[in-house]
């Protein structure tokens, strides 16, 4: 009892140890102000702050551009970070493995020597102690549970109760790469007969240690700092896009401040198919509302026709519209039970690039026209302003004169109609959305509007883009900007700026954050549980020291019992010797007095 209670202690023990540096070591990395991301995101705001004040300046718009280049660097390095943690653990894994099956070997085979001497009569208690060492260090590498066969041999088992020892017979463990993701290494048990992935089911010692850190810190590490990146790069070219740049060119004509962050690629590496399926389609994650992603995983499986999304773990039933994402498949049709593991936010840090180059197409101005969603809408469409005004372009007060009132509502069928000046303008729009033309024909002063999606023309006055569906009965206002300044306006600036106190992250589950307080919640938690660690530790460290003490007082050698002992026994030895000595002398003494 005690052996197992000591090999029991050792294994949490070492488990904390390794927990207790790997989480240190990730608290260092986050929360230092040279590799963490909020002086970077601080920088930024500070950028836009200055170019708010003056956003006619040159100097100043650079700076944004600069400062926007440092956050996505830093998003970027802590990724590559995270990635050589990730690389370093499946180098651990590769030599704790291998060191588990060598003492696994020296086991088997201690347990055939010893059965051996038993069948004898022999006491191999030289080879009995040798083994509980092996099985102490085993207990430092991974959880075992021993159990005596009775004949002096014993079984090792570890995980879910896989054999990794048996009488004289020791089983293989190796690492090998995923299936699931290629950069991970992943525990394989070699039994008789089989082979399996047993990750999910070891515990304790350092391997447990290695495992359980990737799950529930790296892991979460790279959702956490993804969902944050795709967030700032959706909000900001979200507003880059509905802004006005330095040269009067609407946003929706520019380039984005951040790469596209549904670009095919990325849209194609969110999906990783499940090992097993039958079928050859794929599936491509669409993130359509950042503010909306939890950083979870989850698992899409086809069931009876259609794609049904649950959580990874968990299992439960999702709405992926209602998490930020869509889906969408490709190739062949899916077989019945194909699965897929979607990760929509773990390369959102990685994959985050400042892409605008020329500080003149900062969209800081907004647009004489502001566009507002109706606040019962229930379709998943935006109205955007793609352009408008042949050139010379009119002025504001030509424009206040030309669209007193201009109202865009969306009926059945895709119907759409405009209202300008009282009047009403109708024309239809492909399902999906599309491009569409309000056009103004002098000659008979009337309206028409048109699904286009060809280049403007002379007789085009605006050009909308709605980029989804629409449902019956949305509709977008469409009012002049209150005081246009022209280039010189810093309304969409401010609107960037206002972006560090909204609540972005997980804002669709009612509880969201800023983006500063997101990042302070990831540093925060990773801190709190390095030192809940390295306190756990500490008192598990008395634990196996008290363990160990019960289990020498009981079986082992106390060394200062024995120096008692030994100094008892030598103090006996004295008496002994001196009673001798008297006994000699009284027998010399007898034979003296007869002769």
């Amino acid at each position: 009892f005690l052996i197992n209670q000591l090999r029991s202690d050792t294994s949490v023990s070492s488990q904390l140890d390794m927990l207790t540096t790997l989480y240190g070591q990730l608290d260092g990395l986050l929360a230092d102000s040279s590799t963490g991301l909020a002086p970077a995101l601080q920088g930024f705001f500070d950028a836009l702050q200055q170019a708010s004040l003056d956003p006619t300046s040159m100097p100043i718009r650079q700076v944004v551009l600069s400062a926007a280049d440092t956050l996505a660097q830093r998003f970027g390095a802590l990724y590559s970070q995270l990635q050589n943690q990730e690389r370093v653990i499946n180098e651990q894994l590769a030599a704790v493995t291998e060191q588990t099956v060598g003492l696994a070997n020296g086991i088997a085979r201690l347990n055939q020597q010893i059965a051996q001497q038993s069948s004898v009569g022999a006491e191999p208690n030289a080879l009995l102690d040798k083994r509980d060492e092996m099985l102490r260090q085993l207990a430092e590498l991974v959880g075992i549970n021993v159990v005596d066969q009775g004949n002096g041999m014993v079984n090792v088992m570890v995980g879910n109760g896989q054999p990794l020892v048996v009488g004289n017979q020791a089983y293989s463990l190796s690492t090998q790469p995923s299936a699931l993701d290629a950069h991970r290494d992943v525990i394989m048990f070699q039994g008789p007969g089989v082979q399996q992935e047993i990750s999910q089911f070891l515990s304790g010692g350092q391997l447990g240690g290695l495992l359980r850190y990737r799950a529930e810190a790296l892991d979460k590490s790279f959702n956490q700092l993804g969902q944050l990146a795709l967030t700032v790069a959706e909000q900001f070219n979200a507003l880059q896009t509905s802004g006005m740049d330095l040269d009067g060119d609407y946003g929706s004509e520019l380039p984005t401040l951040f790469a596209d962050i549904n670009s095919a690629e990325l849209m194609q590496r969110r999906a990783v198919a499940i090992p097993g399926n039958t079928g050859d389609a794929r599936l491509d994650v669409a993130i359509t509302d950042a503010t909306a992603l939890t950083g979870g995983e989850y698992r899409a499986t086809m069931r009876s026709g259609s794609w049904v999304v649950t959580t990874e773990p968990g299992g439960d039933v999702v709405d992926p519209a209602r998490h930020g994402f869509t889906l969408s498949e490709r190739g062949t049709a899916a077989n019945e039970g194909d699965s897929f593991l979607i990760r929509p936010t773990r390369e959102g840090a990685g994959s985050i690039k400042k892409v605008m180059t020329d500080p003149r197409d900062l969209a800081l101005a907004e647009p004489p026209l502001r566009i507002t969603a109706g606040e019962s809408n229930s379709g998943l469409a935006a109205l955007e302003v793609v352009s408008s005004y042949p050139a010379p372009r009119p002025s504001s007060e030509n424009i206040a004169a030309l669209f007193s009132e201009l109202k865009v509502s969306v009926g059945a069928s895709g119907a759409v109609t405009l209202i300008v000046n009282g009047e009403s303008v109708t024309g239809s729009l492909p399902p999906q959305g599309g491009v569409i033309s309000l056009r103004y024909d002098e000659a008979t002063d009337t309206y028409s509007l048109e699904a286009d999606d060809e280049s403007p023309d002379s007789t085009d006055l605006i050009r909308f883009h709605l980029n989804g569906p629409l449902t019956d009965g949305d509709s977008f206002d469409v009012s002049l900007h209150p005081a246009p300044n022209g280039t010189s306006d810093n309304t969409n600036a401010l609107s960037m700026l206002d972006l560090r106190f909204e609540k972005l992250i997980g804002a669709a589950g009612g509880n969201g954050q800023t983006l500063a307080n997101a990042y302070a919640g990831l540093v925060t938690g990773v801190g709190a549980r390095t030192a809940e660690l390295k306190i756990s530790q500490e008192a598990a460290d008395s634990i196996l020291a008290q363990a160990q003490a019960n289990r020498d007082a009981t079986s082992g050698v106390n060394l200062d019992e024995e120096a008692a002992n030994l100094i008892r026994f030598e103090q006996a030895y004295n008496a002994s010797a001196q009673v001798i000595s008297v006994a000699r002398t009284l027998f010399d003494s007898l034979l003296a007095a007869f002769r």
